[in-house]
Formats: structure tokens, C-alpha cells, sequence
């Protein structure tokens, strides 16, 4: 795949979806507002639909910890990638979606809890591990380990998307860098969020020595820590 920069992969992104563009703007908005009722609930699944909702809305604000995805009940997530599918290229900002979106959005950030405060783990209902998806996501999460690797463009941003899947905590991922990505790229994010829910372990587990793995894409992009950020 020809590694491209993060105005030429928005702009690929917008073409590569335009066929199905209806069909993902009324999937993600659908999501949406499903996903606003839940993000006003007082749980873990609450807190992790808010954070989401908010790094959507202004990522470098409110990045999100990724691994607290695991909390959420599996209909959840996939309107929460529903939410980020939309998002990668948008037309409209997410609040515009919504009527009086900019003060719906300002309440839940008086309720946003910093990455790190957010559970990782929870018994669900639906504790089912999916083969196919865990397939699907170790095969997508080898493309970015090797696209992380790489030096231009796009390899910034994949990087600090598996530093986040790796230590949430510690690396939480600004949701609007999606937009920097290839289309396919992006997928390959989506099928790896995927495999994190799925993973109990870390994501690192899927790896054959998955920590070294990890530890050198952080070490090689210099990526800082949430504490190190001064946000």
C-alpha cells in the first residue's frame, strides 16, 4: 500500500467511501442517537459512551482510552464504530447531527473522566469470543504494525492508535486522527478495535512477543504519555 500524507489520506478516504456514503452517514447517525441516551447513564458503560461521544467531538481534548471498550455490551460497540466510521470523513461535525448539539455536547463534558479513571474490564452478558473476528483483527493488526514501522504520512497516527490499544491508560488516542488514515487503513483500526474487545489478555497477546513489539513503536515515535501531554 503507497503510504500517503494526512490531507491526501482524508481526501482518499472521502473517494473511497463516497459509493456508500448514505448508507455509513445513516448507520452512524442512527448510532448516535442511540448512543446519547446511554451516555448520560451513571455505570462504566456510561462513562466509556461519553468518553467516546466527546473524542469524536474534539479528540486533542478528550482522547479516548480504547481498552475501555471491553466494558461495553457488544451492540454497544458496534454503534460505536458505527459513530467512528461516519466520523472518519465526516460531512458535519458529530454535535451538528444533533439539535442544540454544541450544548448537548458541552453537559457531557462536565461529566468526562480523564483516561485512566475508566474501567477495562467487566463482566457482559454476551462474553462470547468470536474466532472470526479475533482472525480477522490479528491479520488487520499485522498490516498496522507494518505500516507503524514505516516513516512518512499515515505511520504517525497508526502508531499512536496501537500505543493506545496497547495501554489506553497511559497513551489515550485522539478519535479524530482517524481522518488522517486511508479508508482501508482505517477498516484495518476498526477490525483491530474489534479484536482488543475480544482480547482479555491485551492486545499485545495477539503478537508473538507482543510487549517488545509495542515497547518499540512507542520508543520509535517518541510517543508521550497522557501525564507528559500537558493537556
Amino acid at each position: 500500500m503507497t503510504d500517503v500524507g494526512p490531507a491526501a489520506a482524508l481526501s482518499r478516504a472521502l473517494e473511497s467511501i463516497e459509493r456508500d456514503r448514505p448508507q455509513v452517514r445513516a448507520a452512524g447517525v442512527e448510532a448516535l442517537h442511540r448512543l446519547i441516551p446511554l451516555a448520560y447513564e451513571d455505570d462504566a458503560q456510561g462513562d466509556v459512551v461519553r468518553a467516546l461521544l466527546l473524542g469524536c467531538y474534539n479528540g486533542r481534548d478528550f482522547p479516548f482510552q480504547l481498552n475501555s471498550i471491553r466494558v461495553l455490551d457488544r451492540a454497544v460497540l458496534e454503534d460505536c464504530l458505527a459513530l467512528l466510521h461516519m466520523d472518519s470523513a465526516p460531512e458535519i461535525e458529530v454535535h451538528q447531527h444533533l439539535v442544540d448539539g454544541s450544548e448537548v455536547f458541552n453537559g457531557l463534558a462536565e461529566r468526562w473522566k480523564q483516561p485512566g479513571s475508566l474501567l477495562t474490564m467487566t463482566s457482559r452478558r454476551d462474553d462470547v469470543t468470536s474466532e472470526v473476528l479475533r482472525t480477522i483483527g490479528t491479520k488487520s493488526l499485522k498490516r498496522l504494525i507494518q505500516i507503524a514501522t514505516e516513516f512518512s504520512g499515515q505511520c504517525r497516527y497508526v502508531a499512536g492508535f496501537l500505543a493506545g490499544c496497547y495501554d489506553g491508560a497511559s497513551y489515550p488516542f485522539d478519535l479524530t486522527d482517524f481522518r488522517c488514515v486511508d479508508h482501508e487503513l482505517f477498516l484495518d483500526c476498526l477490525a483491530v478495535m474489534r479484536l482488543l474487545y475480544e482480547t482479555r489478555d491485551g492486545i499485545q497477546a495477539n503478537l508473538p512477543a507482543g510487549e517488545e513489539v509495542f515497547g518499540r513503536l512507542i520508543e520509535k515515535w517518541s510517543i508521550k504519555t497522557y501525564a507528559g501531554r500537558g493537556i
